[in-house]
C-alpha cells in the first residue's frame, strides 16, 4: 500500500535528525579516540627513530676517538718528532681527545634509562614490551661500558710516558690498536642488535593506554 505523503514527509524529515542526532552524540568520540590512537602512534615512532638516533651518534663519537689515536700516531711517524716535539704532540692530543672524550660522556650514559622511564610513566607500552625495552636497555648500557674501557688501553699507551716511536714501540701500538679495531667492531654490531630490539618496543607496540 502506498505510504500517504504526510507519514512519507515525517520521515524523511526525522531519519536525518536522528542520524544527526546520533551522529553529534558518537562522531566526536571516534574521532578523538581516532586521534588519540594516531598521536600514540606517531609518539611512539619518534622514540623509534630517536633511539637509531642516540645510537648513530655515540659511533660517531667512538669514532672520532680511534681516529684520532690513530691519526696522531701516523702524523708523529711522519713527522719523524724529537723527544721534546713528540711530548708536547702528546700534551696537545691528551686535551684534544679529553675534550671529545667530555663531548661522549654528555651523551654515552643516560638517554636510555630516560627513555624507559617515559614509556613506563605515560604508559607507552604493554608490560611485556616494557620488561623487553628494560633488558635491552640493561644490555645496551653494559656495551656502552666496555666500549668505552675498550678503547682506553691505546689512549693510556700513547698519552703515556713510555710511548716512543720506535720500531718495537711501534709493533706494541699496532697490536694494541687492532684488538680495539676488533673488539669495537663486534660491540658495534650488538650495539646495533640492541637499538633494534629497543626501537622495535615502540614501532611495533599495539598497547592501548589506560584512560
Amino acid at each position: 500500500m502506498q505510504e500517504s505523503w504526510p507519514k512519507v514527509a515525517v520521515t524523511v524529515v526525522v531519519m536525518p535528525l536522528a542520524l544527526l542526532f546520533f551522529g553529534t552524540i558518537f562522531i566526536p568520540g571516534i574521532v578523538a579516540e581516532s586521534n588519540k590512537a594516531e598521536a600514540l602512534r606517531v609518539a611512539r615512532l619518534k622514540k623509534a627513530f630517536d633511539i637509531g638516533e642516540h645510537n648513530k651518534e655515540f659511533n660517531s663519537r667512538i669514532n672520532v676517538l680511534k681516529t684520532r689515536m690513530h691519526s696522531f700516531n701516523e702524523q708523529n711517524i711522519r713527522a719523524r718528532f724529537s723527544s721534546a716535539h713528540l711530548r708536547e704532540a702528546q700534551r696537545e692530543f691528551r686535551q684534544k681527545h679529553t675534550d671529545d672524550y667530555l663531548e661522549l660522556d654528555r651523551m654515552a650514559w643516560w638517554w636510555y634509562w630516560d627513555l624507559e622511564r617515559e614509556a613506563e610513566i605515560y604508559d607507552l607500552l604493554a608490560p611485556e614490551e616494557l620488561k623487553s625495552l628494560h633488558d635491552a636497555s640493561e644490555k645496551y648500557g653494559a656495551n656502552v661500558v666496555l666500549t668505552v674501557a675498550t678503547i682506553t688501553p691505546l689512549w693510556q699507551y700513547l698519552s703515556s710516558s713510555e710511548y716512543n716511536l720506535s720500531a718495537e714501540n711501534q709493533k706494541r701500538v699496532g697490536s694494541v690498536e687492532s684488538e680495539m679495531m676488533k673488539k669495537l667492531q663486534d660491540l658495534s654490531d650488538e650495539r646495533t642488535q640492541l637499538a633494534k630490539v629497543m626501537a622495535s618496543s615502540f614501532a611495533q607496540s599495539r598497547h592501548k593506554p589506560k584512560d
